[in-house]
């Protein structure tokens, strides 16, 4: 059989044209290829692909490609598939069947003199360790973080064109969910992570400074948003002693009714003047500041034993451990010690629900013995050993153990008070209920596939007297 194609630019669709019949099939899939040891990590990716409209040709998912899955794979990949997308990892790189894929998605790359082969990896794999085939390929990272990469690859997808259709894609998988045993039509509670703003100061107002030292000085003690070497937007009157001279009356914005202050828009700088906010105030009650990153981490010996204490979803009073251990015994038989400390980030988002909320994110500071941080790499890599267990409870009570700091504890705490209003925090997330039920138990274990730091254990406390998570 032969067949020849063109493409289609301005739809973002190619076609190949079969000899027989001469019909023409358009090529509007995406092939998932990957080793069964990263299952956890591809049923994520294709579900999220088929909810942004992609089809997705995927064995373990078989109804996101909007039809039968393909008898013939090579002849799939080779007619109908817009791009052939390579999980790439130490697992994949010598299992027969995705080696062969990637051969021939390296094939047809070469053949028609396009990037048919998107590489994604997911581990962190020395190009020795690649081959001469795939070392010299652009790749996708998903090492540290998979909503990262997956933000770089339907980047990297938008700008090829590649066929999509949103609302049939979340259809499909609405369809596949319902398939499944783990439904139950019963109610269920679900919690976010989004945190209420039940006030917000209505205007911004501009502040002068003597110089760009005095700006330096005041970003690390009040929330600004600078504005250039020598004026920052700010909710209200800087502290005594800190060089404010003051504020032009033309430069007292109403953010609300406008969108943009001096040639920069109200709602950024209204977010970044809530984010440094709620740093700050976590800064000056204890918390250290992340050296890289916009997060901010709970330091060993804060609490009485590294256990901080808040009121779970079912009322009961319980802890997290905000910081600890980790052990690693490598090839060579050196046990490695590595500290890590829970840490939370924020980031307002003012229209998207209905109401101002702040996002909060959890996650972990890494550091060796010494205090020193982990490079971003290895970092990353323990992050996602530590983390590959906070699923659901675990994820919810961190969520809440932060926000109920945060607050004090309290139902509403005040961050700043200025003359137009004051910035309000709720101590709770949002919470909302949905007319059925994922059967968690029929799910089996969850966050159980084994990562680069596999062997890493936690030292905890044990205390039956006590309720942890």
């Amino acid at each position: 059989m032969t067949y020849s194609s063109r493409n289609d630019e301005s739809r973002g669709v190619q076609w190949s044209r079969r000899s027989y019949g001469m019909a023409s099939v358009p090529r509007d899939h995406l092939f998932i290829s990957y080793a069964s040891e990263n299952a956890t990590f591809t049923d994520w990716l294709a579900l999220r692909l088929a909810c942004e409209g992609y089809k997705v040709w995927y064995d373990r998912l078989k109804l996101l490609g909007g039809e039968s899955y393909p008898r013939d794979i090579d002849k799939a990949i080779a007619e109908e598939t817009f791009r052939f997308i390579a999980v790439v990892s130490r697992a994949s790189l010598q299992k027969p069947n995705p080696l062969k894929e990637r051969t021939q998605a390296l094939n047809i790359s070469r053949a028609r003199g396009v990037d048919f082969l998107i590489p994604l990896k997911l581990d962190p794999v020395e190009p020795i360790e690649l081959g001469w085939q795939l070392s010299d390929l652009t790749y996708i990272s998903f090492e540290s973080s998979w909503s990262g990469g997956l933000a770089a690859l339907l980047k990297r997808l938008q700008s090829l064109g590649t066929p999509r259709d949103q609302a049939w894609g979340r259809a499909q998988v609405a369809k596949w969910l319902v398939t499944k045993e783990f439904i139950k039509d019963e109610s269920e509670r679900i919690w976010s992570n989004l945190f209420p703003l039940k006030s917000i100061p209505e205007k911004i107002q501009l502040f002068k400074v003597r110089s760009k030292e005095a700006l330096n000085e005041t970003e690390r003690v009040w929330p600004i948003a600078p504005r250039d070497d020598t004026s920052y937007w700010a909710f209200s009157s800087p502290e005594e002693g800190l060089g404010a001279e003051g504020w032009p009356t033309s430069h007292v914005v109403e953010w609300r009714t406008k969108k943009e202050a001096l040639g920069y828009p109200t709602r950024s700088i209204v977010s970044v003047l809530i984010r440094r906010t709620i740093q700050l105030a976590s800064i000056r009650r204890g918390l250290r500041a992340h050296p890289e990153k916009q997060e901010v981490y709970f330091p060993s010996g804060m609490f009485p034993s590294d256990r901080l204490y808040f009121v779970s979803y079912d009322g009961k009073k319980t802890f997290v451990q905000v910081s600890g251990e980790r052990t690693r015994k490598g090839s060579d038989g050196i046990t490695e010690v590595s500290h890590y400390s829970l840490s939370f980030g924020v980031r307002p988002v003012l229209f998207e629900f209905g109401e101002p909320v702040v996002r909060l994110s959890v996650g972990a500071h890494f550091t060796d013995v010494t205090g020193k941080d982990l490079s971003p790499a290895r970092a990353g890599r323990k992050r996602k050993a530590l983390g590959k267990s906070w699923w659901n409870y675990e994820w919810l009570a961190r969520v809440l153990a932060c926000g109920s700091w945060l607050a004090d504890g309290k139902v509403f705490i005040t961050l700043v008070r200025s003359p137009s209003g004051d910035l309000i925090l709720a101590g709770s997330p949002l919470v909302t209920t949905s007319p059925i039920k994922i059967d968690e138990e029929g799910l089996g274990p969850q966050g159980s596939e084994e990562e680069s730091e596999d062997e890493d254990e936690e030292e905890g406390v044990d205390d039956s007297s006590e309720s942890e998570i």
